[in-house]
């Protein structure tokens, strides 16, 4: 049994001994039960471009919000189990479930401690673009990703803090193109607090990754400062170097980097980011991504505002070569229509630039949502999503879909 798995069957059994340990000892501990039932219509449930198959979705989503915190550890539990059911039988009956569980104890008192994280929950296959935008299932796999994080915290001056640390990781998917990994890292990260206002940053990691593609081993060093030059304004960058050998195949060294500056204006915050990293995608290989992208935050009395321009390059980290660009813009804007009455109008256009096939995509997928408050603990939503997908020579990418959803939430 996979270790997602056993977290979630042991949900029930992990709630009943922390409740009880609270009753013992006056523990801080609070759980927030919901419970969310849905019904969406759905014009073209498979994206495709001809042969279009509707469906009406029936969704039941129990779930709960968990917080625990006692001397030496804390909890944080979000976990969502995801009924769907399609009333014309396009497609089977459908279950997957949604879980974010943070765990942090303290071994010796601000010397060893152990973090302990979990996420599960469906992903795209497509590294490039976020296919759960679009679909409930199609490009997509449940994953499950487990760290354990032992590190010891270091304190050889007043102004210098070391963390030593081991990391094992898991990350399982349940459909086969997405390929397994488990990764071993070792880590030492570095913060020398030079004054209020600046600090230096110092990091080295070695990964071991075992996978079910490729096993490679990888260093990586970076250094760089953080300078908070006004309130809740700052500059940082951090550049480093990464050799990776690829057992039996290659090996290879790349520079990597992160910088970015914020600054917060009396009524909105401006952000540029830029960023050029290594990770593993579904399909198992290593890709550089190169991405930039400046966005502005606004908030108002009843509403508040954000949209970002956005820029990435998607390049294989062995032969360097850019396989897809990406580029657009999104924002979101949310206005309090009446005190039990909130609008949300959410949007993202990109165009998508296939190096390989010389051709591109191009995406529009606005959405609008009302959610309006019958009571104080039941909340009525309307959602309307819309999606039209074009290529001139990628057929699979040419597709629209219009989703309508109902839903009533009860939290208790």
């Amino acid at each position: 049994m996979r270790t997602s798995e056993r977290l979630i069957t042991f949900i029930p059994v992990i709630i009943f001994i922390l409740s009880s340990t609270v009753i013992a000892y006056g523990i801080d501990f609070k759980i927030e039960p919901s419970i969310t039932l849905g019904e969406e219509y759905n014009d073209n449930i498979f994206l495709r471009e001809d042969n279009e198959v509707d469906d009406y979705i029936t969704r039941v989503r129990p779930s709960f919000i968990l917080h625990y915190k006692a001397p030496i550890w804390e909890w944080d539990v979000s976990y969502i189990f995801d009924y769907r059911y399609y009333a014309k039988e396009a497609r089977d009956a459908d279950t997957t479930h949604d879980l974010q569980a943070n765990g942090h104890i303290e071994i010796i008192k601000e010397f060893f401690f152990i973090d302990i994280t979990d996420e599960y929950a469906r992903t795209s296959l497509d590294i490039t673009r976020d296919f759960t935008r679009d679909s409930l299932f199609v490009n997509q796999s449940d994953r499950n990703m487990f760290s354990a994080n032992p590190y010891f915290v270091l304190r050889p001056h007043s102004l210098i803090t070391i963390n030593v640390g081991y990391i094992f990781e898991d990350v399982w998917y349940k459909e086969e193109e997405g390929i397994n990994r488990r990764n071993n890292i070792g880590h030492v990260d570095t913060v020398y607090e030079v004054s209020p206002m600046v600090t230096l940053n110092a990091h080295y990691k070695y990964t071991n990754a075992d996978t079910d593609l490729v096993d490679y081993d990888k260093h990586d060093i970076g250094f760089g400062p953080r300078y908070e030059y006004a309130e809740e304004s700052f500059i940082f960058f951090t550049i480093g170097n990464s050799w990776l050998d690829l057992k039996g195949v290659d090996s290879s060294s790349r520079i990597f980097y992160d910088a970015g500056v914020t600054h917060k204006f009396p009524t909105y915050t401006v952000s540029l980011v830029s960023a050029l990293d290594y990770v593993e995608d579904p399909a198992g290989d290593l890709i550089r991504v190169n991405s930039y992208e400046l966005s502005l935050d606004k908030t108002a009395e009843r509403a508040t505002l954000g949209t970002s321009i956005f820029f990435r390059e998607f390049r294989d980290y062995i032969n360097d070569g850019i396989d897809t660009r990406s580029y657009g813009i999104s924002g979101n804007i949310t206005y309090e229509l009446t005190p039990k009455m909130t609008g949300i109008f959410d949007f993202t256009v990109e165009k998508i630039e296939n190096e390989l096939e010389n051709t591109y995509t191009m995406r529009y997928l606005p959405t609008l949502e009302i959610d309006y408050m019958l009571l104080e603990d039941l909340t009525f939503t309307f959602r309307y999503h819309y999606i039209d997908s074009y290529s001139p020579e990628i057929e699979a990418d040419n597709y629209k879909n219009n989703r309508a959803v109902i839903e009533v939430t009860k939290s208790f």
